[in-house]
């Protein structure tokens, strides 16, 4: 190597400069939009149990203390996809699990819609 080869080279890449002064690709504006709607359908399934309760309470003939430990399911599910899912990544790639929890999360509320009481509302 020659030293002109060095000479045209920067020393180091400013990755925040790139980031803050860079224009935006179609393909990262549709990854910030998507990841929005997966934000705000997040938030949306977890308040839905809320308005259903009421009904399903009146169909059922059971109280609202019995939905405690289903609405806690829920929450606690979260917790632990949240943080297993980092680590899963790590080990396994993101795309597979990404594609996993999306499978598992669709399924699950799928399912939710068969149930017959407060108990099977907890196994999904």
């Amino acid at each position: 190597m020659n030293t002109t080869e060095f000479e045209k080279t920067p020393e180091h890449f400013d990755v925040s400069n790139a980031i803050d002064k860079g224009q935006l690709t179609n393909l990262q504006r549709w990854t910030y939009v998507l990841a929005s709607l997966a934000i705000i359908i997040d938030g949306f399934d977890g308040q839905m149990i809320g308005y259903a309760i009421p009904q399903i309470m009146n169909e059922w003939g059971t109280t609202r203390a019995a939905f405690s430990l289903a609405v806690a399911s829920g929450l606690a599910g979260m917790a632990i996809g949240s943080l297993s899912a980092g680590v899963l990544a790590d080990k396994f790639g993101r795309k597979p699990v990404l594609i996993g929890s999306i499978l598992l999360f669709g399924t699950s509320t799928m399912l939710i819609g068969f149930a017959t009481d407060v108990p099977s509302i907890e196994d999904f």
